[in-house]
């Protein structure tokens, strides 16, 4: 009884034990895991030339800045080349030889020729720093001689000035007489224009700047006197008048005279040709012929009252000092020939 039981559990474990194994999984799992690994290998390989195209643009940023900044060092490098080439005149390089002892003929000969071209300059350079010296003791002499409260200017300060004469107007107000012209005209007109400075404007040294040519010596009316007397009165048709300079001059003031020039048009009728005589009746005035020939012909004389002589020019231009009275009376001075006529009404000057 005993060994049935002992075999029957011999062959349950034998049993039990034998048992044939399980087969393994095969077919789509083993495809999903390949698939997956190969994955996550692509993956690491495209991090990868991710971060080597980073670097690559990276490296092709840094080679254009370097080449942005060689291209600028090689502009600035190339205009002080040409401006060295322009400065010289030619595009070769001079050498030059300071030494006395030369080997050869050629390096001698350059040796003398760089030698006189230096000697040639500084006899250049010191004939101008002479002839700036001899200037400046010039304009010291002569301005201590005239001296500011004598100096007196006359003509457009835009226009007529040189910049020696701006640098005495300069000199006569205590302003910097360095720069150019048109820096001396911008410093003076400034001057001028300030309101404490404008009262230089009537300065006699000062007002030929600023009045032009046809307001400086204006005069009343017609410029003839007293129109209130009968004897200067101005008949209906009288010739016109207009005022003049005459040349721009930079010289010590006369006490109330300043030249200018008075200029009279005559009208003859229409009819009359220039060699006939003028018709003169009691109420002309001034009309009177000189003739052909007197055109180019100057006449002088001494006028009551006048610092100076008086001018009379054939073409009808009389210079006088201003604050003289012109006038027209009967009797004809004694340098003007009138041609006869009806009456015997002349011009004449008081």
């Amino acid at each position: 009884m005993d060994t049935q039981p002992q075999h029957h559990l011999l062959h349950s474990s034998r049993t039990r034990h034998e048992s044939p194994p399980q087969d393994k999984p095969v077919g789509d799992n083993t495809d999903f895991l390949d698939m997956k690994n190969e994955l996550v290998e692509l993956r690491k390989q495209l991090k990868l030339s991710e971060m080597k195209a980073k670097q690559a643009d990276e490296k092709r940023e840094e080679a254009e800045t370097h080449a942005t900044l060689a291209a600028s060092h090689l502009q600035c490098l190339q205009g002080q080349l040409n401006a060295k080439s322009k400065k010289r005149g030619s595009g070769s390089r001079n050498v030059l030889i300071p030494s006395r002892i030369i080997t050869s003929e050629g390096g001698r000969q350059e040796a003398l020729k760089q030698r006189e071209a230096r000697e040639a300059k500084a006899k250049k350079e010191d004939e101008r720093k002479q002839k700036k010296l001899d200037e400046t003791l010039s304009i010291r002499d002569r301005r201590s001689r005239e001296g500011k409260d004598t100096m007196s200017f006359t003509g457009a300060l835009l226009k007529n000035h040189k910049a020696m004469v701006l640098r005495d107007v300069a000199w006569t107000l205590d302003l910097a007489e360095d720069g150019t012209r048109e820096e001396l005209i911008t410093r003076i007109t400034a001057f001028f224009e300030d309101p404490a400075n404008r009262h230089l404007r009537d300065d006699n040294r000062y007002i030929g700047l600023f009045v032009s040519k046809c307001t400086l010596g204006k005069r009343p009316q017609h410029g003839f006197g007293d129109l209130t007397d009968e004897n200067n009165a101005i008949p209906a048709g009288a010739p016109s008048e207009r005022h003049c300079f005459g040349v721009i001059t930079n010289t010590p003031p006369i006490a109330q005279e300043s030249q200018f020039e008075h200029i009279f048009e005559y009208a003859f009728p229409a009819e009359e040709s220039e060699q006939s005589q003028p018709l003169h009746t009691p109420g002309d005035w001034g009309m009177y012929h000189f003739g052909p020939d007197s055109r180019n012909t100057r006449y002088s004389c001494t006028l009551p009252g006048l610092q100076a002589p008086a001018t009379m020019m054939g073409s009808s231009s009389l210079n006088f000092n201003e604050g003289s009275i012109l006038s027209f009376m009967r009797q004809p001075p004694s340098f003007i020939h009138p041609q006869p006529g009806p009456s015997s009404y002349h011009p004449t000057f008081i």
